[in-house]
């Protein structure tokens, strides 16, 4: 097969972009050198990565990934040279920080409009001590609504403290397991709203907190109880089966005192019987 030999000279000139720059001002504190596109790595939205290989025994540092943009339409070199020079994605009002953070932006539109998609690269250690780019998932561009609910786990720090503690060396491996299963989750949900999603995600918080309930241990690393999600949660979850609705009738299941505030929640009884019950409680507010 013939190459063209241009495409190498444009390759080459092509990596010129991916130079670090410093971040904008007051972003961070202290300010932080920015390589276009790359995070921390998250070990979920792909079935071979785990959590073991996101800073390898041999290596001296933690692997990176790198998040590459994907064109539908010609682009000016005046216009790479901004968005590399940037290289930059937010969530909210902060910039990203993981892999889980850039595939939320997308979901929320938290990038440059003009691109369509990103291809993920992560930087494994193979054949030795040497690292290959290797490239996991293509994300699409796309606007979920659904994916807003994921920072409603973000409160009192929960998820931060969750997936902290599952890259501990101390963590028990049913945990690291139940961490990694819940970030992939969260990556589906981003690219996929559905009810499936939904309850695929509400289960993994379900089985992060029944897998704390029986470590004593764990419960000190990880204090911050699940935080109590809103409705939405419920609603767009409900696939009006028996099913959910008998998880919703036990996570509804309380005391209340002689002001109607709630004194013993379904909690305490359910958190060694049932995932799905034991977030869907965190649902209902009232």
């Amino acid at each position: 097969m013939q190459l063209n030999p241009w495409d190498y000279l444009l390759c080459l000139e092509g990596t010129l972009m991916f130079s670090s720059a410093a971040t904008r001002k007051h972003e961070f504190d202290p300010p932080q050198i920015n390589f276009p596109f790359a995070v921390a790595p998250a070990a979920a939205g792909h079935g071979s990565y785990v959590i073991a290989e996101e800073k390898p025994k041999q290596a001296k540092r933690q692997v990176m990934e790198i998040w590459l943009p994907v064109w539908e339409r010609p682009a000016g070199l005046g216009e790479l040279k901004i968005l590399f020079s940037e290289g930059r994605a937010t969530l909210g009002a902060r910039a990203i920080v993981s892999g889980l953070d850039f595939a939320r932006a997308l979901a929320g539109f938290g990038i440059d409009r003009g691109l369509a998609s990103f291809q993920r690269y992560v930087f494994l250690m193979r054949n030795g001590q040497s690292f290959f780019a290797t490239p996991l998932n293509r994300y699409r561009v796309k606007r979920s609504p659904d994916a807003d609910l994921i920072a409603e786990l973000e409160r009192r720090n929960w998820l931060a403290s969750v997936q902290r503690y599952a890259r501990d060396d101390n963590a028990p491996n049913a945990f690291r397991a139940a961490a990694q299963q819940l970030d992939s989750a969260l990556f589906a949900l981003t690219q996929q709203a559905s009810r499936t999603a939904l309850q695929t995600v509400l289960q993994r918080v379900g089985r992060i907190e029944a897998v704390l309930n029986a470590s004593p241990k764990s419960q000190e690393s990880v204090r911050v109880p699940v935080p109590r999600l809103s409705l939405p949660w419920a609603i767009k979850a409900d696939d009006q089966s028996a099913e959910f609705r008998i998880a919703a009738a036990l996570a509804g299941l309380c005391l209340r005192n002689d002001k109607g505030r709630r004194v013993l929640h379904a909690r305490r009884h359910l958190a060694t019987i049932g995932e799905t019950a034991i977030e869907l409680r965190l649902c209902y507010t009232s």
